[in-house]
């Protein structure tokens, strides 16, 4: 009975909490829903035998897991924190994907979740409107016709919605995979650590012995953390697709056992594949953060001016961005870095996985003008609280590690030197690029920073043999020219010496 009092209370008090206070700007960062798996060489089998459509593409379950989160993040920004309209406003969202089918599949399923069909949210026509609607085409079909009954005066079947989104924008910075025109890896090779070491040991103890058997392997045969992340991937994803994997079930592994044990594998690999070019993620993951702050920024000096929206200037109220796990991977490091977190806070970001950024404010109209430290960010992994600061420590935080884009330029141009070069070696210490930047600008690049960093240059091992061959070009060129300009002179004649000239050149053995 005591207890029930104290979490009654405890919930009065987070209801008044929530009364008090003022949602502003909310950012959304996803991850795409289950996927077909990584195939190699056009065979459309995995690992364990399961036939699939084509490699990559989003699974039925991936698009009903996004419709799912869309209409979980209706009921909570629209339905119970009022923070969007009932229907899509254009000045209310602004919404990016990544330029692949599966993130963009992943966002449309999202979005039919968010504003569902079933409410009837979209375009309702009157009978001007009506008349103008056709296309200037012969519609003389009775399947039209048909239509024309079920559409009633809806512009859309069932009065559905349709949201605007763009795939790469990068005026606003979202495709962060161009680090890799500059030459820089997304990721790099681990070393291992003490929990990749146990995790090994825990599959060859416990699992090796029915992956031995299913691929006839000798029995003592050993996988490395590497083998084992690479069947994990392809076992994932055939296991939440409901794949019957037969043959794998019949040497008497516990699927189950082995999806759990996969995820916490699969997630010690991607952090530490990471970690290992800790020197760029900071690079990696620029864009996007400073996209989240500018608009930040925006919608809380607003809020302190009183500024309202109008149709000539407004910033959205909530940005959404459909990505990959490396979105996730790159901006959860950047957060763990930044702000010196433990690394175990570091979570893998499984399919429809979702990072949020929630700005807010008390409602206090007593107070006549407000500064950045009254208003807060909330930083949500899923529906984990990971951290809730206020936004001049967030911006403190944060601001020192976006790289400006005059560094991102530097390291872009001392990788393109070195981009045909087979032999690639770390040489130079990117803090040579911050000292050229410092000259001239004033960098917001944090130079205490922990972190090493590093500028790729090529080593030219045949550097020797190219002087020699162009040594060797040039003296053929000289005896070619000498040789033209002495036909030229035992065949010249006095009547027409230009033509002659020509004449003897063209003709000329040589």
């Amino acid at each position: 009975m005591l207890y029930a009092l104290i979490f009654f209370l405890l919930f009065l008090l987070t209801l008044q909490e929530n009364e008090n206070e003022k949602l502003i700007f909310v950012a959304t960062n996803f991850r795409h829903g289950a996927r077909q798996p990584s195939l190699k060489n056009n065979n459309l089998k995995d690992k364990f035998g399961e036939e699939w459509d084509f490699p990559k593409e989003l699974t039925g379950v991936g698009k009903r897991a996004h419709y799912i989160l869309g209409l979980r993040n209706r009921i909570k920004y629209i339905n119970e924190r009022k923070f969007l309209s009932e229907k899509y406003s254009v000045k209310e969202l602004e919404v990016y994907s990544s330029f692949s089918n599966r993130t963009i599949m992943s966002l449309i399923s999202h979005l039919q979740g968010l504003y569902p069909q079933s409410e009837k949210l979209g375009d309702v026509l009157n009978e001007k409107q009506l008349k103008n609607s056709n296309p200037p085409f012969n519609l003389n079909y009775s399947r039209i016709n048909e239509e024309y009954d079920l559409l009633k005066n809806y512009a859309l079947p069932d009065c559905m919605t349709v949201i605007p989104f763009q795939t790469i924008d990068q005026d606003k910075g979202v495709n962060i995979y161009r680090v890799s025109e500059c030459g820089v890896s997304k990721t790099g090779k681990s070393k291992g650590t003490n929990e990749s070491f146990a995790l090994t040991d825990e599959f060859n103890n416990k699992y090796s012995q029915y992956f031995n058997k299913f691929y006839e392997k000798n029995s003592s045969y050993e996988y490395s953390f590497s083998d084992i992340s690479d069947y994990c991937a392809d076992y994932m994803v055939a296991y939440l697709d409901g794949r019957n994997m037969t043959s794998f079930r019949n040497t008497g592994i516990n699927l189950d056992d082995l999806f759990n044990y996969c995820l916490e594998a699969y997630k010690i690999s991607k952090r530490d594949s990471y970690l290992a070019v800790n020197d760029t993620l900071f690079l990696q993951g620029s864009k996007l953060m400073e996209l989240f702050v500018n608009n930040m920024k925006m919608k809380i000096d607003m809020d302190i001016n009183n500024v309202s929206e109008t149709d000539s200037y407004y910033t959205p109220k909530m940005l959404i961005i459909s990505g990959h796990d490396h979105t996730l991977c790159v901006q959860e490091l950047f957060i763990i870095l930044a702000f010196g977190l433990d690394i175990n806070t570091f979570r893998f970001p499984f399919f429809a996985a979702q990072i949020t950024f929630e700005v807010t404010t008390n409602n206090d109209n007593n107070k006549n003008k407000k500064n950045y430290s009254d208003y807060y960010v909330s930083y949500y992994f899923n529906d984990d609280l990971i951290f809730k600061i206020t936004a001049e420590e967030f911006f403190k935080k944060v601001e020192p590690n976006i790289w400006p884009q005059e560094k991102i330029d530097n390291l872009c141009l001392e990788n393109t030197k070195s981009k045909d070069s087979e032999n690639v070696e770390i040489t130079e210490s990117i803090a040579n690029a911050d000292d050229n930047i410092n000259n001239n600008t004033n960098s917001n690049v944090n130079s205490t920073n922990p972190l090493n960093r590093y500028i790729f240059k090529s080593k030219d091992s045949n550097k020797g043999v190219k002087t020699a061959l162009i040594i060797i070009s040039s003296l053929f060129g000289i005896s070619l020219i000498a040789n033209i300009i002495l036909a030229a002179s035992l065949t010249k004649k006095n009547t027409n010496p230009i033509h002659q000239t020509y004449l003897s050149s063209v003709n000329s053995p040589v």
